[in-house]
């Protein structure tokens, strides 16, 4: 495998010359309509196919200029339904929705994947929230009043906030948690992988698609 330090010009000449298939995503990858996230570049001569990455169509600025950017690739697909439609019928090219990869994984892939020494005591409410926004403070508040241990991401005066954990500390947090609340689209994802008790707070009202995965789950207690 090779890892590329700088995103430059020169090292993707060196992964154009290494590589016949480059696989590109998932998640919010195409957040923009730059070259570089799309791997266009006139010198790119390698086939491209993408991983569930996501977007919103509403989001979409320069239609024209989005579509430029995905005929260069061999296959489309993207994580949402309802962007697939998008793409199939507002550019006019093929495209598949795939689920997105960590709920490919079952709850036992993922535990053979968390080291031993990451097992926490189950007897809290894991929040986390991508940004602290005023439904996270509520939220905490809310925990507080009711005496309900919880562990959060973001700092709260409860002195209960968790920093700078490691991609499977953060699995290992929600698996061993009796309940989960987030806004975070794979805060969700895990929340499923482990069937624990969800609440889901939308990020905004342009990102209602993302959650349309797991409105029948049948351990969510609400969507806000």
């Amino acid at each position: 495998m090779y890892f590329v330090k700088d995103f430059t010009q020169k090292s993707l000449e060196f992964l154009n010359k290494k590589y016949d298939l480059f696989v590109i995503g998932s998640d919010q990858i195409w957040n923009n309509l730059n070259n570089e996230s799309y791997f266009k570049f006139g010198m790119f001569t390698a086939n491209k196919i993408c991983n569930a990455p996501s977007f919103i169509p509403e989001r979409v600025e320069d239609q024209n200029k989005l579509k430029s950017l995905l005929v260069s690739f061999k296959h489309l697909n993207v994580r949402e339904e309802k962007t697939a439609q998008y793409v199939r019928e507002q550019l006019g090219l093929a495209c598949d929705s795939l689920i997105d990869p960590t709920l490919r994984l079952t709850s036992g892939d993922w535990n053979h994947l968390l080291p031993e020494e990451d097992k926490n005591d189950s007897d809290y409410v894991f929040v986390y929230f991508l940004h602290k926004e005023e439904a996270y403070k509520k939220v905490c508040e809310q925990l507080e009043r009711e005496g309900i241990k919880f562990i959060s991401i973001f700092n709260s005066n409860s002195g209960n906030e968790k920093y700078n954990l490691t991609p499977l500390q953060f699995v290992a947090q929600i698996r061993d948690s009796k309940a989960v609340i987030t806004n975070s689209f794979h805060g969700c994802c895990f929340a499923k992988i482990f069937n624990k008790p969800l609440t889901i707070y939308k990020h905004n009202e342009t990102s209602d698609i993302r959650y349309d995965v797991f409105k029948d789950y049948e351990n969510l207690k609400g969507i806000y």
